[in-house]
């Protein structure tokens, strides 16, 4: 929506973004590692925003703007190890396997989720010195929401990867 009048001008709007990404990676590198992993990623951000000239004489304008921003992440994901390798060799008297045999075997499951959400603002004055020349000032804050990491680990966690949905 936007409008412009002799004294006012304005602008408003409401914004909306969705995302789904996945992914399926094969690793084959002999008995060593042969892996596949599966992961999904879903991003929704929506926002609203407006912002506002006033005319305060014909030379001098101010200017203020607001915006809401919510942004939500998702990560899921597995790593199945496969045959042949050596997590699903037969197993070794009194040496612990994870998954023995042909099948594929579950290594590790992950997910996470997480919200951002802000309010950011922007204040401006221009002034006119000659109708082809202006000076101005602005001052404004922004916003950059998280994002989710598959390879992070918690603090002590040896064992299993954790998604960790990261501030931005």
């Amino acid at each position: 929506l936007a409008h412009a009048g002799r004294r006012l001008k304005w602008v408003a709007g409401l914004y909306y973004f969705t995302e789904n990404q996945s992914a399926l990676d094969d690793v084959f590198a002999g008995l060593l590692n042969n892996t596949r992993s599966n992961e999904a990623l879903h991003n929704a951000d929506e926002a609203a925003f407006g912002q506002a000239t006033w005319s305060l004489t014909r030379r001098w304008r101010l200017i203020a703007g607001v915006r809401y921003n919510r942004d939500r992440k998702k990560i899921s994901g597995d790593v199945w190890n496969l045959y042949p390798s050596l997590a699903n060799l037969p197993p070794v008297p009194g040496v612990p396997s994870a998954c023995p045999g042909t099948a594929p075997c579950l290594s590790e499951a992950f997910s996470g989720a997480a919200n951002f959400d802000d309010v950011t603002w922007k204040v401006g004055l221009q002034y006119d010195l000659t109708p082809q020349n202006m000076l101005y000032f602005t001052a404004s804050t922004g916003f950059k929401a998280g994002g989710a990491d598959d390879q992070a680990r918690t603090p002590g966690d040896k064992t299993q990867r954790r998604p960790a949905i990261v501030a931005g």
